[in-house]
């Protein structure tokens, strides 16, 4: 029986909780996200009433540790080098465009006020928020590909 290494564990984690990243994503990108914007600003309120923090918020920090450490501890293999690197720069766009643009977007959608009408260009500013979401899905959807693909090959 062959014995996986440490550094195997850790791809395997990263694999695992970047594939659960990317369905989740897509998963609420679907069906949970074009529901915040259907009648702006009242369906804003269920943006303010989700609880998937609670999920989200372990789950990014699971595939942070494991992305990082699978990336050092696997880091000298040559034959995974390429999809290891492709892997990490797809987690890291999806990092930065969360950082920049979709945690303030959402910070300032649960900032309005619901009692008062739409601002002017509310529900044209949601969509656009909705449409570059995808942009994310898909490097999150990149990102778990090539952890697999690097399972594959190890």
């Amino acid at each position: 029986m062959h014995e996986l290494s440490t550094a195997t564990w850790w791809l395997i984690a990263a694999s695992t909780s970047m594939t659960t990243m990317a369905a989740t994503g897509v998963y609420e990108a679907l069906f949970v996200m074009p529901t915040w914007f259907a009648d702006v600003p009242k369906s804003l309120a269920l943006m303010r009433n989700r609880k998937s923090i609670k999920f989200w918020i372990p789950l990014q920090i699971i595939t942070i540790a494991s992305v990082i450490t699978s990336s050092i501890l696997n880091w000298n293999i040559s034959t995974i080098h390429t999809t290891l690197v492709a892997a990490d720069i797809c987690f890291g766009l999806v990092w930065i465009s969360t950082a920049v643009f979709f945690v303030p977007g959402v910070i300032a959608f649960q900032k309005l006020d619901l009692s008062k009408p739409a601002p002017l260009g509310l529900a044209a500013r949601g969509h656009r928020w909705l449409r570059l979401s995808w942009l994310r899905q898909g490097a999150m959807i990149a990102s778990a590909l090539c952890f697999a693909i690097t399972l594959a090959v190890i």
